[in-house]
């Protein structure tokens, strides 16, 4: 969830800062908040041009053209931006509001990762963004569209506020089932909440909502709750209450996130055009009949969490940042997309396995004869450069067997072959039966090269042919 302005700015710079270099879309509601931020991310040092339906078509196609050409980073963008945009290595989707429905937001955050390699879509959101949306819903003539509307926005800020795996809910929204326990990819996965006994908590909050008369939303709840000396809050007299001041155990933003669970759960209603809250008698069997609620437990630092999506890649950034460099040189020369020349795939894989001849290039993911013939040689001479300057052990990514040593020099097919028996023939069906078996055991790729007698980038190569990575 969102929480101020800055708050929530200082949360995209550390995202952005941990994608560096790498190319992402960020999304934005409207075309003023998407020129403003494009305008600060510039500001504090980022690549970004802002698209939107508002710009004259030929600046858009000049910004889009831009991002496809590597030029910028960032695109930050409503709606109007991505469809049919062939750019395979965007490395994040960040929304930046909250989506109008579960649909466009499948839709948006599909642009990530088209390489296959680990991306991150990341969501911030908040009930200020469903106010906005809600009002856009209410100018709808269509009784019947605003209700649709209305069960498409409540889906998502039930995706957005949900503990369970999120590709289950997305899954299951577009009517697929999700048979596994988990997605691991996930932050619901990955940082699995904890839950406490918030029955006490839930009382609080209810009680002080019943006597305040359930005219009013929850900041002033909150405010109330931890004693605050407003105005408002004196000239209602809500200072005299009970319930004032019980709840300084809590920071304020712990206090919302509380009441957001607490409706989500049903236990609390939110009426749409105020957002006032309202009891039930949901509300009623806590506060009356004791009934046992289960809150998320807070966190000793409430803020965004960033869960790094797991990967068992392991290159050598440095090289591969001086192999982009190439990439978009050429790209230049010929203009092109970059990708035309590569996909990031291909650069990565000759950054963990250091190729230092044609014979080895050739078993690269995305190196067929012809790109070898035209790009091979510049490619060889940048990584054989690195290779002559970097001391052996720093290039050591893996253990030092002789397997994992071949990288550090060139070698002929039959000094190859001593080590590895199978390097550069043909794979049979038999053999796509046992790598595919072996795999899907739970074989890492290291004991896949040792078991198969062939290497990493082949083993690797292989893997993605076979539709297993």
């Amino acid at each position: 969830p969102k929480t101020n302005a800055k708050e929530s700015y200082k949360y995209l710079l550390t995202i952005l800062h941990q994608h560096k270099n790498e190319s992402g879309i960020i999304y934005c509601f409207s075309r003023k908040a998407t020129e403003s931020l494009a305008r600060k991310l510039r500001d504090d040092g980022f690549r970004s041009l802002p698209y939107h339906a508002g710009l004259d078509s030929e600046t858009r196609t000049l910004h889009q053209e831009k991002f496809i050409r590597d030029d910028v980073e960032i695109v930050v963008a409503t709606i109007a931006f991505g469809m049919g945009i062939n750019k395979s290595n965007v490395r994040y989707v960040i929304h930046y509001n909250l989506p109008r429905n579960l649909e466009g937001y499948y839709q948006e955050t599909g642009r990530a990762g088209r390489d296959g390699l680990p991306s991150e879509c990341i969501l911030f959101y908040s009930y200020g963004d469903k106010i906005k949306i809600e009002h856009f819903i209410d100018e709808k003539e269509d009784a019947r569209e605003r209700e649709i509307a209305r069960n498409k926005l409540q889906a998502i800020i039930d995706f957005c506020e949900s503990k369970e795996c999120r590709r289950k809910i997305l899954l299951e929204y577009f009517g697929e089932q999700f048979e596994e326990d988990g997605c691991e990819a996930c932050d619901n996965c990955l940082a699995p909440k904890e839950s406490f006994d918030g029955t006490i908590v839930a009382q609080k909050i209810l009680s002080c909502i019943a006597r305040i008369g359930e005219r009013f939303g929850a900041q002033y709840v909150v405010d109330v709750l931890r004693g605050s000396e407003s105005q408002r809050i004196l000239s209602n007299k809500h200072n005299v209450l009970s319930t004032y001041g019980i709840g300084k155990e809590y920071s304020s933003k712990q206090w919302l996130k509380f009441i957001r669970e607490l409706v989500q759960l049903k236990f609390l209603e939110r009426e749409e055009q105020y957002s006032t809250l309202k009891l039930n008698d949901r509300s009623r069997d806590i506060l009356f009949r004791k009934e046992k609620v289960l809150l998320t437990k807070p966190t000793k630092e409430d803020s965004l969490v960033q869960v790094a999506a797991t990967t068992d890649e392991h290159f050598d950034t440095q090289l591969f940042e001086q192999l982009r460099a190439l990439r978009k040189k050429l790209a230049d020369t010929e203009h092109v997309p970059p990708y035309v020349i590569f996909h990031d795939t291909t650069l990565k894989e000759m950054a963990t396995v250091f190729p230092t001849d044609e014979l080895h290039l050739r078993t690269i993911t995305g190196i067929g004869e012809r790109k070898l013939k035209k790009y091979g040689k510049q490619f060889l001479d940048v990584i054989k450069d690195y290779v002559s300057r970097k001391d052996k052990q720093s290039l050591s990514l893996e253990n030092k067997s002789p397997i994992n040593a071949i990288v550090s020099k060139t070698y002929t097919v039959d000094e190859v072959r001593k080590n590895l028996p199978r390097a550069y023939e043909n794979w049979s069906a038999e053999e796509d039966q046992n790598l595919k078996a072996q795999f899907l055991s739970g074989k890492t790729v290291n004991e896949l090269t040792h078991h198969l007698q062939r290497g990493r980038g082949a083993i690797k190569s292989r893997l993605r042919k076979l539709g297993l990575t």
